[in-house]
């Protein structure tokens, strides 16, 4: 399920990957080390508790070379509540800790946002209508922008980039 808007980390990750037209996949928690790796970064909202199994297989991730960004807390016990600190033996404190080939973070929901602008792309285009959604896609070369209106009124707003654009509607005459 998709969080909503305002509700905690998870919330605050979505709505910065949105920001900066990041796709992102919100997957169960049953990931193959091959499904893992087909992404730079994964954010993880953890709690107090989280099976040992799977916070290994995560490490696994980040010692092949992915950043694994958790919060808001620190998992210190398993699925039965029993001392369990596969990530604490990392980390003690929020921070970044060089794991093999990539890196752990652990960051809170206040911090999130500072955190993500170091891992994440440039934002290159904004509007003055924060209810405009934009979303940017890449394919060899060729982007497309979409913006869409998620309102049920008419909207007028300004694109803002840095630098020269070309911009053309992708079906037909713009409206």
């Amino acid at each position: 399920a998709v969080p909503r808007e305002g509700e905690g980390w998870l919330s605050a990750l979505v709505e910065e990957l949105d920001t900066c037209f990041v796709d992102y996949d919100l997957a169960d928690s049953h990931l193959t080390a091959d499904r893992l790796a087909r992404y730079p970064l994964i954010g993880l909202e953890t709690a107090d508790f989280m099976n040992a199994e799977d916070q290994q297989r995560l490490l696994a991730y980040a010692r092949a070379g992915g950043h694994l960004i958790i919060g808001p807390g620190m998992p210190y016990l398993d699925a039965a509540l029993k001392p369990c600190r596969v990530f604490g033996e990392h980390l003690e404190t929020p921070g970044t800790v060089q794991i093999g080939s990539g890196c752990l973070t652990w960051v809170d929901e206040g911090t999130l946002p500072t955190v993500l602008a170091k891992h994440l792309p440039p934002v290159e285009y904004r509007c003055d209508q924060p209810a405009v959604h934009l979303s940017l896609h890449r394919n060899n070369g060729q982007a497309l922008l979409f913006a869409a209106n998620p309102t049920n009124t008419s909207l007028e707003t300004r694109l803002h980039f840095s630098g020269r654009r070309t911009l053309r509607p992708a079906w037909g005459a713009s409206q």
